[in-house]
């Protein structure tokens, strides 16, 4: 009963708030709105209209979670009780939901894209076209369409990280230390340069500090790779490519990161370090330097 209260206050909310009742056991169903419209600190975007008019697309950037109470945090959180599943697009059609939260296979659900949620409203005979099944919860843009709904969306996603980093780089100025993790340091041997991979990063030390007899293997592994990093080549592309280089672990999936980190911040405690020292630390080591907003997400085990 619980389930079908949540999934009729989020379908039919744009109902709701223009009046409509629904009562479940006498009780009336109070809409949930997934753009939260009248918080402070939402940012909108400009509606975009396509086909002359009759697809009206308009994109939200909520608040991020340190702005808001706690009640508004939980409501966010939607009937999926969650705000990465709620991020994405919201289709509707005639106002009534159709889709909500779903990235229409443009773009891969990922945490610091929770903020965003973004608006699209069909009229009744662009089923087809938008290849709703039968059960109204699939929808996908036509290929026509494809390329100007992935650049609005890309803009309102870029909006959306920019508001959920804000916390970690405030968080990154107010801990960062002068000590410096690199992951590659560059050395001179017989007057040329190379690339040393850096044995005191936290993450490579306590690896050879565990590795017992396999250490001279790592080690020699390790080496290996440092005296074959095609440098030439990368300076070629880097030189003559238009494309800009990726900043680590960029489009692909990040548990690699957040794992690692949430293990090496569990270890720097476990070895004495206050909290504060422990995400500092943290701030300061390559490549979690670039992805300060998951530091708010480490969990003192």
């Amino acid at each position: 009963m619980d389930s079908v209260k949540s999934h009729l206050s989020m379908v039919f909310h744009r109902y709701m708030d223009e009046g409509l009742k629904i009562y479940l056991r006498e009780r009336e169903i109070k809409p949930w709105d997934p753009f939260m419209i009248g918080v402070d600190g939402l940012q909108t975007k400009p509606e975009t209209r396509l086909e002359g008019g009759s697809i009206k697309i308009k994109g939200f950037v909520l608040p991020h979670r340190s702005k808001l109470s706690a009640e508004q945090y939980n409501y966010g959180k939607g009937p999926k009780d969650s705000w990465t599943a709620h991020q994405g697009f919201y289709v509707y059609r005639n106002r009534r939901l159709l889709v909500a939260g779903d990235w229409l296979g443009l773009f891969k659900r990922e945490v610091h894209y929770d903020l965003c949620r973004i608006q699209i409203d069909l009229p009744n005979n662009f089923d087809d076209d938008w290849q709703i099944d039968i059960k109204k919860s699939v929808a996908r843009p036509p290929s026509i369409y494809r390329e100007q709904i992935f650049a609005l969306a890309k803009e309102v996603r870029n909006q959306a990280v920019e508001v959920y980093r804000h916390k970690g780089k405030v968080l990154k100025r107010k801990l960062a230390s002068d000590e410096y993790f690199p992951f590659w340091e560059e050395r001179a041997r017989h007057g040329k340069r190379f690339y040393k991979i850096n044995r005191n990063h936290p993450l490579l030390n306590e690896l050879l500090l565990k590795s017992g007899d396999l250490k001279k293997d790592i080690e020699k592994v390790i080496q290996f790779i440092e005296e074959t990093i095609p440098v030439p080549l990368i300076t070629l592309q880097e030189s003559e490519n238009e494309k800009p280089h990726g900043q680590p672990f960029e489009g692909i999936d990040h548990n690699a990161i957040k794992e690692t980190m949430q293990k090496l911040f569990s270890g720097f405690v476990s070895s004495g370090l206050s909290i504060e020292k422990a995400k500092a630390r943290i701030l300061n080591t390559e490549p979690y330097n670039f992805y300060p907003e998951y530091i708010e997400f480490l969990i003192n085990e």
